[in-house]
């Protein structure tokens, strides 16, 4: 089975660690494919049809609460689990998030193979 994680993060680096750490899943079955933008995150959720989504929150283009609420409002896009994660550790922001539908939200700095052990979960993918 072939599955899509989509991760968009406008920090170059946050980006690079977390697809690096994600494309490790490659021999799983798993593509990850990375943006740096918001809108470019929304158009390519919509091309590809991911499993998983890792968003920023807040994004040129398009924030990761607003690209969140179109997949979960797409029916087309049911069953994408969205992770959002960011460095606001405010409880409103938190509920802005949960509002829009995220199904879990991460506060930066995190440790990044607990991310990657969690998208595993998700996509049924065994730790060995």
């Amino acid at each position: 089975m072939h599955r899509k994680i989509v991760v968009a993060d406008d920090d170059p680096l946050n980006l690079d660690l977390m697809t690096d750490v994600l494309k490790s899943l490659r021999g799983q079955g798993v593509e990850v494919l990375a943006v740096d933008d918001g809108l470019q995150a929304f158009n390519l959720i919509h091309e590809v049809r991911p499993q998983v989504v890792v968003l920023d929150a807040e994004m040129p283009g398009m924030e990761g609460c607003e690209v969140c609420r179109q997949i979960k409002q797409n029916p087309d896009l049911a069953g994408t689990y969205v992770v959002m994660v960011t460095a606001n550790v405010q409880e409103s922001q938190r509920r802005i998030a949960l509002d829009a539908g995220v199904d879990e939200y991460i506060v930066k700095p995190f440790d990044v193979f607990v991310l990657r052990e969690r998208v595993m979960d998700v996509l049924g993918i065994n730790s060995v």
